[in-house]
């Protein structure tokens, strides 16, 4: 029978030599029972039995966490591994600076070049200006294009006179025509006239001269569009042939005249009365007609009832 010290478990296996929880040497209990106590005098350690290496108890041994700075030291060269910008990055970049400011320098020393050159020109030709002599000035026929000519003596040598040049002639633009202004008030009495001689044929009975008031195609007749002539002409006819008296008369005349002056609308209340022995016609509305001057005459391209009075 053997107890552990430390935890003071028995264990009735004599083979062990240790104990199972945790670990320590287990001593022998006396033949005189499981209730012999091993006394042990104050402050004296219990016995210390030394084993053979092959029967020590191995214990597996952990790794040891990196301390704080070295982790930190560790990320902070990942990083810089990532975010470094690759070496040809940076020389495409310093290439790109060094052929801007190249650029740059020669845009300028050309400005300046040509700078230089356009003041040294301006500089001689003020030089030669300047200089005493005798200006004659002659005028073409052309009309008021002149040259300078310098004459200089110096010392008593005569130097070739020196021409300035001619500046390039250019004729004035010659101003257009104005626009003719529309003499309103004329086009209305004009298409006055022509209705006054379109009422007048049909008050005396004549189908070719009352007609001759139309153009060749109507773009409105009442209810229809785009009619000819001769539909006109068939309802006139017709008309004149089965009446014997007309009377027309045409009153509140307003005509509206277009900015072309070759268009007008005239519109105006039309009072008729047909009649013949057995029958009469009679009717009174506004009406509007559209005239264009077609020819140098005002003639009819459409003809409507806007409203009947009865």
């Amino acid at each position: 029978m053997k107890r552990c010290p430390t935890c003071q478990r028995t264990y009735a296996d004599d083979t062990l030599n240790f104990c199972l929880e945790d670990g320590s040497p287990l001593t022998g209990i006396g033949s005189a029972g499981l209730d012999e106590t091993l006394t042990l005098e104050a402050n004296e350690p219990p016995p210390t039995e030394v084993l053979p290496p092959g029967l020590a108890p191995t214990v597996p041994a952990r790794k040891a966490a990196g301390t704080t700075r070295h982790q930190a030291r560790s990320t902070q060269e990942d990083f810089q591994q990532v975010s470094a910008p690759p070496q040809t990055a940076q020389r495409n970049t310093t290439s790109v600076v060094v052929l801007t400011v190249a650029a740059t320098i020669l845009l300028l020393g050309l400005g300046g070049l040509g700078a230089w050159l356009l003041l040294k020109d301006n500089g001689g030709g003020n030089l030669n200006g300047t200089q005493a002599g005798t200006n004659s000035s002659r005028t073409d026929n052309t009309g008021g294009m002149q040259s300078n000519v310098n004459s200089n003596t110096t010392s008593g040598n005569t130097t070739k006179p020196t021409v300035s040049p001619t500046p390039d002639y250019t004729p004035s633009p010659t101003p257009s025509p104005t626009t003719q202004t529309v003499d309103a008030a004329a086009v209305r009495a004009e298409v006055s006239n022509a209705l006054n001689g379109w009422r007048q044929t049909m008050t005396n009975p004549d189908v070719d001269a009352h007609m001759s008031y139309y153009a060749d195609t109507l773009h409105t007749y009442y209810n229809a569009s785009n009619v000819n002539v001769s539909r006109v002409r068939a309802n006139v006819a017709r008309a004149f042939s089965s009446y014997s008296v007309f009377d027309v008369r045409v009153t509140n005349l307003r005509i509206e005249v277009d900015p072309s002056g070759q268009k007008a609308t005239a519109t105006f209340d039309k009072t008729f009365e047909f009649r013949n022995d057995e029958k009469t016609y009679a009717g009174s509305g506004l009406n509007r007609f559209w005239f264009e001057k077609i020819g140098g005459r005002w003639l009819i391209t459409g003809e409507k009832d806007l409203r009947t009075y009865y």
